[in-house]
């Protein structure tokens, strides 16, 4: 069975003359990929989109194709849902029906950066989800008017007003998963996914401490999905959500099992036999 392909265009805002700037076109491919995931709900972490192809021309475009992160995933079934989930919600969000189900705090956040986007750098990104079929146009009004969309639904949801103003700064620790390399107003930051609460978090990395993790480990590493221990300044908003890390250390939490002899204690009971230790123990006579 041919396996299940999506290729994307990111046009210049500038047009088809003015070279694209890598930053918007990397960020806009990375934010539909990371949609589509979303749009697969729970097996969407169970298949990654692999590069088949790359024009580095402007307008650049990207054929991915949907592969099993491991051994018995029906990679295709999960991706054809991807690929109908997020035809049928960028047409209803673009009309304001609509938002769909699966898309969460995270999964609209990421939405709606990839289109602001094609409002100011990029200028219009073509999705072709199925062979021979005209493309999903992403042009700028239909792009602003589903930003204004999906922010409208956002305030309808509100249970609340937050009277009181949860935004605060606290020096402490967070154990997410490493997904990314990005930057943060210039600075160079990692895109996590905090254990806790599921969401994506970037951590800001003051450059002695970028310097330093370039010593110790590979950045190869982020793109392996490790898990980290993320210690330093976090920022919360007003309602609470954590929302940046600044990183004043990352610590690569080793994920290999453990042997039985790296835990065994030899002389747990003190040299006893174990009828005789757990007599002790227990002050009965164990049969």
């Amino acid at each position: 069975m041919d396996s299940e392909k999506v290729t994307v265009t990111v046009q210049s805002s500038a047009g088809e003359e003015t070279p694209l700037l890598v930053g918007d076109a990397m960020r806009q491919i990375l934010d539909f990929f990371e949609l589509l995931n979303f749009a697969g709900g729970s097996e969407g972490e169970l298949i990654a989109w692999e590069v088949i192809s790359v024009s580095m021309n402007s307008p650049l475009t990207i054929t991915a194709r949907a592969v099993p992160r491991s051994s018995g995933v029906d990679a295709t079934s999960i991706a054809r849902r991807e690929k109908a989930n997020i035809a049928y919600s960028f047409s209803d969000i673009i009309k304001g029906e609509r938002i769909p189900d699966w898309m969460n705090d995270d999964a609209r956040d990421r939405a709606k950066s990839f289109l602001k986007r094609n409002t100011n750098g990029v200028g219009r990104t073509d999705i072709v989800l199925y062979e021979n079929s005209k493309p999903l146009v992403i042009n700028p009004t239909a792009a602003g008017q589903a930003f204004k969309n999906i922010e409208r639904y956002e305030k309808s949801i509100v249970p609340i007003i937050f009277e009181n103003d949860l935004s605060r700064v606290e020096y402490g620790s967070i154990e997410a998963k490493l997904k990314s390399l990005t930057s943060w107003y210039d600075k160079p930051a990692i895109v996590v996914k905090e254990r806790l609460s599921k969401r994506d978090i970037t951590c800001v990395l003051r450059p002695e401490v970028a310097h330093e993790i370039g010593k110790t480990h590979s950045w190869i590493e982020i793109w392996a999905g490790k898990r980290a221990l993320i210690s330093g300044r976090l920022n919360f908003q007003k309602e609470g959500r954590l929302q940046l890390v600044s990183a004043d250390n990352i610590e690569i939490i080793d994920q290999k099992p453990k042997r039985f002899e790296d835990i065994a204690d030899p002389d747990f009971t003190g040299g006893l036999e174990i009828r005789d230790y757990l007599n002790q123990l227990w002050g009965d006579d164990i049969d």
